[in-house]
C-alpha cells in the first residue's frame, strides 16, 4: 500500500507541474488549442471505489475552436491497469455532470472527458457497446497512455527539438529504452538545461520514482546520485510519510494497534535516514518498549 501512494502520490505531482504541457500529451491537442482554468475541487466526490481521495484530479479547460466550450477531463494515474476502470470512470464522470455546472444558467452543463496513465502495462478503459439494430449504446472514448508503448529515445528526440515540453522528462524510466546508458545520459543532458532548480530536482526524484515502477530504479538511482535533490521538498515529504506508513504497518503486524502517543512520534520523524532505521528497528525489536528505547521515541 505504501509504494502505490507513494506511486500515486508522485504522479499526481507529476501532472500538477505542467498542467497545460501534460494535458496536451494526454489529450494528444497542442496546448494552443485549449485555455487550461484550473483543477476542480473534488472534495466531495470521491472516485468510486476510494473512501479518501482528497486529491483527484479534474482539470477545467476551454475550447479556443469552438471559443469558450467548457469541459471537465478527469485524470486518473494507475499504477498498473485496473480492468473497471472504464465502469468506475463511467460513475465518477455521471456524479461530476450533476454536481457541477460552469453557470448557475438552466441548463448549462460541463462536457466531459476522461484521461488515463498507466504507469506500467497496457490499459483499455474506453469501451464502445452498441445493439444493433435496436439502437442502444453506450460509448466511453479514454484518452489513454501508456508509457511503456512509447520510446524513451523518440520522446526525448521531441523535448531536443522542442516538439514535446520539458514537463515529460520525469516519464522517460516508464518507456521503452528508458534504462539504457545513452538514454539517461542524454536525458540528463536535457533535465541539466532546466533554468528552475526545484523542477531540475523534481525531474530526478520523480525519475527515481517511476524508474522503480518498471523495474529499472537501480540504474537510474546509480546514475543521478550527484543529482541535486535537496530542492524537491514535496516529494522528499512523500518518501517521508510513505517510510512512516511503512514502519506503522510493520508494528501493527508484530504488536497490534500501535499506540497514538507512539504513532505521533514516528510521524513527527522527517529524516528518511532516520526512519529507514527505524523500519529496520520494527521488524527487529522484540516488543514496542524495546523499539520505543532502540529508536528513542
Amino acid at each position: 500500500m505504501a509504494e502505490t501512494n507513494r506511486f500515486d502520490q508522485a504522479a499526481r505531482y507529476f501532472v500538477r507541474t505542467d498542467a497545460p504541457a501534460v494535458l496536451g500529451w494526454l489529450l494528444d491537442s497542442p496546448p494552443a488549442d485549449f485555455r487550461f482554468l484550473g483543477w476542480l475541487d473534488t472534495r466531495s466526490l470521491p472516485f468510486p471505489g476510494e473512501t479518501d481521495r482528497t486529491g483527484d484530479l479534474v482539470a477545467r479547460v476551454e475550447r479556443v475552436d469552438p471559443p469558450g466550450e467548457p469541459w471537465l477531463i478527469a485524470v486518473e494515474v494507475q499504477v498498473q491497469p485496473d480492468p473497471l476502470m472504464f465502469g468506475r470512470l463511467l460513475e465518477y464522470l455521471g456524479r461530476l455532470w450533476r454536481a457541477e455546472k460552469p453557470s448557475p444558467e438552466r441548463g448549462d452543463r460541463y462536457r466531459l472527458g476522461a484521461a488515463v496513465i498507466n504507469l506500467t502495462g497496457v490499459g483499455r478503459a474506453s469501451h464502445d457497446f452498441e445493439w444493433i439494430p435496436v439502437g442502444p449504446r453506450t460509448c466511453l472514448r479514454v484518452a489513454e497512455r501508456n508509457p511503456s508503448r512509447e520510446s524513451a529515445g523518440d520522446m526525448l528526440a521531441g523535448i531536443a527539438a522542442g516538439m514535446r515540453p520539458m514537463a515529460l522528462l520525469p516519464l522517460i524510466p516508464l518507456m521503452q529504452g528508458g534504462a539504457e546508458p545513452g538514454i539517461i545520459e542524454e536525458w540528463m543532458r536535457l533535465a541539466s538545461a532546466e533554468a528552475n532548480s526545484r523542477r531540475r530536482s523534481d525531474s530526478g526524484v520523480l525519475a527515481v520514482i517511476f524508474a522503480e515502477a518498471a523495474g529499472a530504479r537501480p540504474v537510474w538511482k546509480e546514475a543521478l546520485r550527484d543529482w541535486n535533490m535537496v530542492e524537491s521538498q514535496q516529494v522528499l515529504e512523500w518518501q517521508s510519510q510513505a517510510q512512516v506508513m511503512s514502519i506503522l504497518g510493520v508494528l501493527e503486524a508484530r504488536f497490534g494497534p500501535v499506540p497514538g502517543d507512539l504513532a505521533a512520534a514516528i510521524e513527527s520523524v522527517i529524516d528518511v535516514k532516520r526512519l529507514v532505521r527505524i523500519t529496520v528497528l520494527a521488524s527487529q525489536a522484540p516488543s514496542l518498549d524495546q523499539f520505543r528505547a532502540d529508536a528513542g521515541l
